[in-house]
């Protein structure tokens, strides 16, 4: 033990001057004060980076202190009710849109006042998926609707024109060209390209990346089949550094140059489904259904960059430019993330992290990886936590080996069937007596008789397949089901926590108020940990 408190001692010592001088990147959250959790879309004033915006499915919030506190400013009514975008508009301050099942809403004060300013109309749908300025021509607002585009005034609401697009659901409207001639539309049966102000569309092709259309180099039409698109799935961003239009299409990235018609995918997959994508200008970005990834154009992969996220259920990430950070909106709240960029602009080569030039001869500093994780070997591994946790939730595999055993044994045992049979009988003398007397009828004794009866019958059909067994396959894909959300939620957690404490080892904070947070943090991990696992972790830890 006082090995492993000496090591520790060492390392924090040794951080701070022989580290690498790149700070340790990671998620922090922005969401403690906010009512909800499940927050569906972040977006950042362009102004005052410190005012943010945030919604739920059905409420919109406010703050002005960078996440300190939020303010309720909207709701919207009705059972059904969505909010599906929020918009801010730049070249005026403190006008917001905000998109819904329900049409477009918008305020003039930064959210004080709203008013719904376009509601759908004849031919028209009320339900609206998105909306975009288009920079070059100031007051048209155009909206993606569940039945084409609607292209509106900006101060009045009235349509301006219903553009010339399909009869079809749009999640997706992107800009793109110094005086933004060049529209793409992400659609429910493709993307769809217009160079004329909306008057004309094209659906552009997609190149399939299977052997067989590489062979024949033939451009598919950008189907349902190549291309998943749905409101939660469909983002279509610019990447300046690389001059690329990015679509996202569920599980899959596909890009293409401005002029260009033909889109090709990246080679590379992030492995979930991805909800929406996001530009730093460099780099560009993922938020999928397994956390959050950034592009890496030298190995062309998508990096993992999800530490810190409490939930990798990711639906909205934007990029702020006024503090150089992504913005995450998660089913647990709302993220930051600093410098996003920094990890792909150069950095400490290992040799570099590792030694120090004293004189001529180079001298290690740190212990390797693994003395490191050592100091951590007298906590539960993860397979303990993992069963601990299976155990509590009563998932485990052999409860469904005992269902199908016992389903199989109901065939030997048989049906009892017990029945009971009562009969009555009156009995009735007929008495004559003498010649002058009347006769007389004499009822009784009663005769009663009670029978009983037992059986017992067989199915042997049973030995082969009985109803239970359709009941059993139903119970054990719910059960497999929710034994992976367990054990996924428990990993995540675990691993969360020991790269927190790696880092306490390694780089502790110098601040009073990082040092409490990131202890804090620490015992929310454990609480979650506990949570799963009926207090596994708290009881061994105190145990040791």
């Amino acid at each position: 033990m006082k090995k492993k408190i000496l090591l520790i001692c060492f390392v924090a010592a040794l951080s701070g001057g022989f580290l690498s001088s790149r700070a340790y990147a990671q998620w922090t959250t922005l969401s403690s004060s906010l009512p909800e959790s499940d927050v569906r879309w972040v977006a950042a004033d362009s102004v005052n980076p410190n005012i943010l915006y945030a919604s739920s499915q059905k409420r919109l919030y406010k703050t002005v202190n960078n996440g300190d506190s939020w303010a309720r400013i909207f709701t919207l009514r009705g059972s059904d009710a969505e909010i599906r975008w929020v918009g801010i508009d730049a070249s005026t301050p403190g006008k917001l849109y905000l998109a819904s099942s329900s049409g477009v809403w918008r305020s003039n004060d930064s959210g004080k006042n709203w008013n719904l300013f376009y509601q759908g109309g004849r031919g028209t749908s009320k339900t609206i998926f998105c909306a975009a300025m288009n920079p070059a021509k100031e007051g048209r607002l155009w909206l993606g609707t569940a039945s084409g585009i609607v292209v509106v005034d900006d101060s009045t609401g009235q349509t301006l024109k219903k553009a010339a697009f399909p009869n079809l659901a749009v999640y997706s409207i992107l800009f793109h060209g110094a005086g933004s001639e060049t529209i793409l539309v992400a659609a429910a049966d493709g993307i769809y390209r217009s160079g004329d102000d909306g008057d004309r569309w094209q659906r552009v092709a997609v190149q399939r990346d299977n052997d067989e259309d590489k062979a024949n180099d033939s451009l598919q039409q950008l189907g349902v089949e190549e291309m998943v698109l749905s409101p939660a799935t469909a983002s279509l961003i610019y990447h300046p550094k690389s001059n690329q239009m990015i679509a996202a299409a569920a599980g899959r990235i596909y890009q293409t140059a401005p002029e260009e018609l033909s889109w090709r995918h990246l080679g590379s997959d992030t492995g979930g489904m991805i909800n929406h994508l996001a530009s730093s200008g460099q780099f560009f970005y993922a938020a999928t259904e397994r956390g959050v990834y950034r592009w890496n154009p030298e190995r062309s992969i998508f990096e993992d960059i999800s530490e810190g996220l409490e939930s990798r259920q990711t639906y909205k990430i934007t990029y702020d430019t006024g503090r150089d950070r992504l913005l995450a909106a998660t089913k647990k709240g709302i993220f930051e993330y600093l410098s996003p960029d920094a990890g792909l602009q150069g950095s400490s080569s290992a040799s570099e992290n590792k030694t120090q030039i004293i004189g001529k001869e180079p001298t290690k500093l740190l212990p390797a990886a693994e003395d490191i994780l050592k100091i951590f070997e007298g906590e539960p591994s993860i397979a303990q936590i993992q069963k601990a946790a299976i155990e509590y939730a009563e998932v485990h595999p052999r409860k469904i080996q005992e269902w199908r055993r016992a389903a199989q044994k109901k065939a030997w045992l048989p049906t009892v069937s017990v029945s009971q049979k009562i009969n009555r009988n009156n009995n009735i003398d007929l008495d004559r007596g003498g010649t002058a007397d009347v006769d007389r009828f004499i009822e009784g004794p009663e005769d009663l008789s009670n029978d009983w009866s037992l059986g017992m019958s067989w199915d042997l059909g049973d030995l082969l397949w009985n109803d239970d067994q359709t009941s059993i396959d139903t119970r054990s894909r719910l059960m497999v089901e929710l034994r992976d959300d367990v054990l996924n939620e428990v990993t995540h957690l675990y691993y969360e926590r020991r790269r927190l404490q790696v880092q306490l080892a390694i780089n502790p904070a110098k601040e009073l108020r990082t040092q409490l947070e990131q202890q804090l943090r620490l015992e929310e991990l454990v609480a979650g940990i506990d949570g799963l696992t009926n207090g596994y972790l708290s009881a061994h830890l105190k145990q040791k």
